[in-house]
This record gives structure tokens, C-alpha cells and sequence, in this order.
């Protein structure tokens, strides 16, 4: 996992997995007044009209998601609950593409909406646990939303109200042995000796907080994902994340039966459908990887909402890697190879590991049916876009020099 990736996860303190309705009549019925109520998310008739919202928009339907989140906020217009549902949409609508800067504005207005709401709470109770835990999921997606922009003062700062948030969540007495509420310790404890030992900027920050403990916060993760009611899908991803990294206290079986689940329980969406492919690809599961990612390019090729580019240069490469090796099929291999190609030029990252060894694959393939003509383009691709230091480039230097014998020989036969 990448410094940016364990920062961005860093900062996605605190995120409930919530909810939405069955029916309108019936959440008319059941929904309860805001002032009978301690704790709106703990109410158990919210949750029961609220649980399948979050469902909608882990799998990408994000019309019917958003239609009952807007009718909560019809029911609770100063509540920070349904403002932060629908910036937490919006986050998912860019999680295909961190890239996509479509879903920014309207992410931060509904969170900054979810910190006003809560702010006006704290004003009344300043020991009001659903207040704080709101303050600090909304300020952990902003902090994540601007690291990834790379606005880095701001991005400190948010990180600053979310950590201090957090403190005060585990002073409550109402924390006490709540499952929902171990997600943001859990967070906490894993992220926080990473960022001290790799994230100099944030350092005088993390001087406030506890040193944190990678152990206890993965032990304390795996709870939350077995336990909760909220927050299980949201532990899930991030031990997704932590398992496949490759660290001291990865465990790449888990990572998978983890991608597994979540791609089976929410199959339309494109985040866990290539992530559960890249643990199929990085575990050597080809004969599963293979309809997985035919599934992608299908969804990719009908316009399927989330699936793009990005998702395609995965699956595309992994085919061309299963046809060229185990299934040994050379013509699907170099048409896979080239979507690869052509979907990195689509989102401009040419110099990503699956665009130089898809090139690469090609430009080989090609030599050895001794077409050193077809091969050229790609490790001209190779040259143009590849640092010295990349294993690719050593084959574009090799490849350098039998290309000049084989036009010596061409121009001498």
C-alpha cells in the first residue's frame, strides 16, 4: 500500500455504514421525532427503515440510495445524519476514480452541512456522542478528500479536527463497550504509528494523540467487522486494504476471502469487483480470474455506472497475463494487452506498471513470431513513458539492439 493510499485511509476516520428505508408509508410510521429520541443512529426503528440504504449505495444505486436519503433529510432537515449520507454518496461515486474531481464540490458542502448541524448541537450539549462521532467522520472525509488533491495544509488541518474528535468520542462514557464506536479506536491505533514514522508534516499534530498500536487496532478492526451493524462493511473494506498491503500484519487469505464477500454482496460495484480480481490475480486463482474480469470489460464496454478506465486497465492486463501464460490463447492475449494500453491513454497514465508491462508482453510476443516491425511501437512506448530504473526498460534497451540486427538483416536479404 502506498504512502498516499495509508494516508488517505488515515484520514477516513470514523465513516458509518448506515442505512435507508423499505417503504415511504412505512417509514411515516416508524420514524421516530426527533426529540423522543436520544441518539438518532441508535434508534432501533431508524436503523430497521435505514439499513438498506447503505446497501443501494455500496452497489452503485446511488438513485434509489439517494432518494431515501433525501427523504430522511425532508424528516430531519437539521440533523447532521442525512446531510452526512449524502456526502458519503458522493464519495462513492469517486471511489472508481480518485482522480474524478466531478463529486468534489458537492461532497464538501454536504459535509461541511453534516459539521454546522453537529456544531449546533455541541452548542447545546457538549458531551453529545452522536455530535462528535459526526465531526469526526465529516472532517475525516474532507482531510482524505484534500490529501488526495494534494492540498496538504488543509488537509492537515481537517486531520487535526478529526483526531481531536476522536479523543473526545473515546473520553464518553456513552463509548463504553459499543461495537459501532471501536471503528474509529480501531482506525486510530492501526494509522497512527504509520503516519508518526513515514508523514513528517502531520508529526507535530500526532505529539496530542496516543502513539496508537498497529495490533490492537487490526485485533480491534477484525471485531468491528465480525460485530458491528453499522460500521461492519466499513471495517471489511479497510481490512481489505491492510490485509493485501504486503506489511508485517498482512495476511493475503483474508484479503481475499474478504474482496470475495464484499464483491458477492454488492456485485455492481466496480471498487470491489477489481479489487476482488487483483487479489484473484495476485494469488495465482487464474481459472476464477478469468470470467471475473470479462465481467469488468462487459460491464465497461455497456456503459455500467463506476465502471471505467481505471477498472478496465486491471482487468484487461490480468486477461492478457492469463490468455499469454495458463490459457495460452495469443490473440486474445494481444487484444487484452492493447485495451490495456489504450485504457491507461484514456485516464493519461502511461507510465503505470500495467500500461509498460502490457506494452512489454506485446512488444515480445511480437519478437518471437520475428515481427520486430509490430514490436517497435511498444517499446517506443516503453521509452517514452518508462523511468530508466523500470524493469521494462531494460527490455526496450534489448529489445534496442536486436532491432537493428533485424533491420541490418532486412535491408541485406
Amino acid at each position: 500500500m502506498s504512502w498516499k493510499s495509508k494516508l488517505g485511509l488515515f484520514f477516513w476516520i470514523l465513516t458509518f455504514s448506515y442505512f435507508t428505508s423499505l417503504n415511504v408509508s412505512a417509514q411515516i410510521s416508524r420514524l421516530p421525532k426527533l426529540e423522543d429520541v436520544d441518539m438518532l443512529i441508535s434508534n432501533m426503528n431508524v436503523q430497521i427503515e435505514i439499513n438498506s440504504g447503505i446497501d443501494y449505495m455500496y452497489n452503485f444505486d446511488f438513485a434509489l440510495a439517494e432518494g431515501q436519503f433525501k427523504w430522511l433529510k425532508s424528516h430531519y432537515p437539521e440533523h447532521p445524519l442525512p446531510h452526512f449520507l449524502m456526502g458519503l454518496s458522493n464519495w462513492w461515486k469517486l471511489m472508481p476514480n480518485i482522480e474524478d474531481q466531478t463529486y468534489d464540490k458537492e461532497l464538501l458542502n454536504y459535509m461541511d452541512a453534516s459539521i454546522k448541524y453537529s456544531e449546533r448541537i455541541l452548542k447545546k450539549d457538549k458531551e453529545n456522542p452522536e455530535a462528535i462521532f459526526f465531526l469526526a467522520a465529516s472532517w475525516g472525509f474532507k482531510g482524505r478528500l484534500y490529501s488526495e488533491r494534494k492540498m496538504w495544509t488543509k488537509a492537515a488541518a481537517a486531520g487535526n479536527k478529526a483526531l481531536d474528535y476522536v479523543e473526545k468520542a473515546k473520553k464518553l462514557k456513552s463509548g463504553d463497550n459499543n461495537i459501532e464506536l471501536l471503528f474509529g479506536d480501531a482506525l486510530f491505533n492501526y494509522f497512527a504509528p504509520w503516519i508518526r514514522d513515514n508523514y513528517p508534516m502531520l508529526k507535530p499534530i500526532m505529539w496530542f494523540f496516543d502513539d496508537g498500536n498497529m495490533e490492537l487496532g487490526l485485533e480491534q478492526m477484525e471485531k468491528v467487522g465480525r460485530e458491528a451493524f453499522y460500521t461492519r462493511i466499513e471495517a471489511m473494506y479497510f481490512l481489505m486494504r491492510i490485509h493485501s498491503a504486503g506489511d508485517e500484519l498482512s495476511d493475503m487469505k483474508r484479503a481475499v476471502q474478504l474482496s470475495e464477500y464484499l464483491h458477492n454482496k454488492y456485485p455492481n460495484n466496480p471498487y470491489f469487483h477489481r479489487y476482488y480480481a487483483r487479489m484473484l490475480y495476485m494469488t495465482g486463482k487464474f481459472s476464477r480470474l478469468e470470467p471475473v474480469c470479462l465481467d469488468i470489460i462487459e460491464r465497461i464496454d455497456n456503459n455500467q455506472v463506476g465502471y471505467e478506465a481505471i477498472s478496465g486497465r486491471y482487468a484487461s492486463f490480468y486477461l492478457g497475463s492469463v490468455y499469454q501464460g495458463r490459457l495460452w490463447n495469443p490473440t486474445k492475449a494481444k487484444y487484452f494487452y492493447q485495451r490495456a494500453i489504450d485504457f491507461s491513454k484514456e485516464i493519461k497514465a502511461m507510465d503505470s506498471g500495467y500500461c509498460l508491462h502490457s506494452a512489454a508482453a506485446l512488444g515480445k510476443m511480437y519478437i518471437k513470431e520475428n515481427k520486430f516491425d509490430m514490436a517497435e511501437p511498444y517499446f517506443k512506448l516503453i521509452k517514452e513513458n518508462a523511468s530508466k530504473k523500470h524493469s521494462t526498460y531494460k527490455a526496450y534497451k534489448s529489445f534496442k539492439k536486436d532491432y537493428k540486427k533485424w533491420k541490418r538483416n532486412e535491408a541485406n536479404s
